[in-house]
């Protein structure tokens, strides 16, 4: 695994290298994900160990450094099973640019003596950018793009995904609501502006009045007595 990168953080893992484990509900405010798939695990391990103690066996009755025909397929299998991890995991990586960190690989020593991928992760910040709803969308769908890079994401990245989608609903809420308080602010602000506006031509037209009654009243003669 790799150090958390920021205080919301996901896993994003090789989609057979692990066995399906049910998502735990997060109640801490540090959320992270990790994503497993089937293959993994103790009871792997010790499946895997077991069937290399078989080989051992296999590949003692043959001739001095030459692989038996199940060593060779087994080599045949992790070498595929290697390019498909490392698909995957570059995959996530790629997509994810400044939010994902390099792939990380657990290796298996083949019949041959040379390591192979056998599972990966790339870590990846689903944290929203604190007071930026337009940030945090941008992020949220860089973030899920990522989690749904490989051609065949596991349920743990769509989980991923999944959250992704969440903090981007959220954050479309907040910028929603921002901009109706900006729009009911500048209707305030117009209506304000309308009515001072109305007010001083009132007080205008008002002097103007007064005015013209008082030259009126200076140019009028007495009434006779």
């Amino acid at each position: 695994m790799i150090a958390g990168i920021s205080t919301a953080t996901a896993q994003l893992n090789d989609f057979r290298s692990r066995p399906s484990v049910p998502p735990t509900s997060d109640t801490s405010d540090d959320v992270s994900s990790e994503l497993r798939a089937p293959g993994s695990g103790p009871d792997a391990e010790r499946g895997r160990e077991s069937d290399l103690r078989a080989d051992d066996q296999v590949r003692d009755v043959s001739r001095p450094g030459e692989l038996s025909p199940g060593d060779k397929k087994r080599v045949r299998e992790l070498q595929l099973r290697d390019a498909e991890v490392r698909r995957h995991e570059q995959a996530h990586a790629a997509a994810g640019g400044a939010y994902a960190g390099s792939p990380r690989y657990d290796y298996e020593r083949g019949p041959d003596g040379k390591q192979y991928a056998t599972s990966g992760s790339v870590q990846i910040d689903v944290a929203p950018v604190q007071g930026d709803p337009e940030a945090t969308i941008s992020k949220m769908m860089q973030v899920k793009r990522a989690a749904l890079a490989p051609a065949q994401p596991s349920s743990q990245d769509r989980a991923v995904a999944a959250r992704a989608q969440a903090q981007l609903a959220q954050a479309q809420r907040e910028r929603n609501q921002e901009r109706a308080l900006g729009s009911e602010a500048q209707e305030v602000t117009a209506a304000t502006r309308g009515e001072a506006a109305y007010t001083s031509q009132n007080r205008s037209r008002g002097s103007q009045s007064s005015a013209a009654l008082g030259v009126m009243r200076l140019l009028d003669p007495p009434l006779a007595a």
